[in-house]
């Protein structure tokens, strides 16, 4: 048998190999020097401490983006962009991905309304902006252009002078001939613009003379869209004169315009040959550029009592036309005349030809014309 005292010595010895154990499991649950402390609860690198990326994540202060959970509608998280209204955000217009950008302007002419020349003299039809991109804009999440004022925007994006703009005229839909221009929101032919309500021929209207509402003064008329004085001055004297048929030489239609009157010489004249009744005979002048005439003056025989003896032989009527471009104008007709005769224009025309047509005399004789004078515009 063993003795009693190493039996107790052994239970002793358990009990203390037990009580190291419960130490060891303490120290190991939370002592103060112990690495396993701060790793586990509540340190710095794991729970909630202000380097935590934990903390990011949770509050959304300090990464890359709000969390969609809080934008408030009617934004929306877009990445980078933060909360945005995607329903008047241009750079977010309707979705995240999509960015408003004015049209491209392609060929148009800066400062250019694309109109031809109009005809006019030192012609401006607007001073201000004949076209503009505008501005970007999203609205109902629709991407769209805000116009300057004054102009229109048309399906290609562009914003537009309608009042001007040769290819947009009065409205978007509308583009103008070739030969005509935009005025006042309305197309108009070369030499005209849109006065009171129509297109006007401000080339030779004298209360719309180079431009509506340019009244000319007493003594004045428009010629070529300027209103010039215009006084006696006898215009015939640099144009070329030629007749259908009759006198050459002496009395060819040179004789017409060379300033020398019957009172002055008798010797000199030209001839139509009327002779038989003919209706067809013509004297026309002809000048290298346009002039504005107001009358005409026929120098011919007395029917009765002439100066020169020359009685039977008046140019007593006539057909007095001018020569619009293209065709003659009938102006007015002048008929059973005695002696020197005037034709005032009905209102005066802008022309580089002028013509007698269809000269009378008595049957059976010649009319003879010492000089046919044209007064009008220097």
């Amino acid at each position: 048998m063993r003795p009693r005292g190493w039996k107790i010595a052994g239970g002793t010895i358990a009990l203390l190999g037990a009580a190291l154990a419960a130490c060891a499991v303490g120290a190991g649950a939370g002592g103060d020097d112990s690495t396993a402390t701060d790793a586990g609860k509540g340190g710095d690198a794991t729970s909630g401490g202000d380097s935590s990326p934990g903390s990011d994540a949770a509050g959304g202060k300090d990464g890359g983006g709000s969390d969609a959970s809080t934008c408030t509608s009617p934004m929306t998280s877009c990445g980078d962009a933060g909360c945005v209204d995607t329903t008047s955000d241009t750079s977010h217009c309707g979705s995240c991905t999509t960015a408003c950008a004015t049209a491209d302007a392609g060929s148009l002419v800066p400062g250019s309304n694309d109109n031809p020349d109009a005809g006019i003299p030192n012609f401006v039809v607007d001073a201000g902006q004949p076209w503009s991109l505008g501005t970007a804009s999203c609205a109902s999440s629709k991407c769209g252009v805000d116009c300057p004022s004054g102009l229109t925007e048309c399906s290609d994006g562009v914003c537009y002078d309608t009042q001007n703009f040769h290819e947009h005229c009065g409205d978007c839909s509308t583009a103008c001939a070739a030969n005509e221009y935009c005025a006042g929101g309305h197309c108009c032919a070369s030499g005209s613009e849109y006065c009171n309500g129509a297109c006007t021929d401000v080339l030779s209207n004298d209360s719309n003379c180079g431009g509506c509402g340019v009244v000319c003064g007493t003594g004045m008329l428009c010629s070529g869209g300027t209103c010039t004085a215009c006084g006696a001055t006898n215009e015939a004297l640099s144009a070329t004169a030629t007749t259908s048929s009759g006198g050459s030489g002496n009395y060819g239609p040179a004789k017409a315009n060379d300033n020398v009157l019957e009172v002055n010489s008798c010797t000199y004249y030209n001839w139509l040959s009327t002779s038989g009744g003919s209706t067809t005979e013509w004297i026309q002048y002809t000048w290298t550029s346009s002039h504005t005439f107001t009358k005409v003056h026929v120098d011919t025989t007395n029917h009765t009592n002439d100066a020169c003896g020359l009685s039977p032989y008046t140019a007593n009527g006539a057909q007095v036309q001018w020569w619009n471009g293209s065709s003659w104008v009938t102006d007015g007709t002048v008929s059973n005349q005695g002696d020197d005769w005037d034709y005032t224009f009905t209102s005066p025309v802008t022309t580089n030809e002028l013509r007698l047509y269809s000269v009378r005399s008595e049957s059976g004789y010649n009319a003879f014309i010492y000089e046919w004078q044209a007064f009008g515009c220097n």
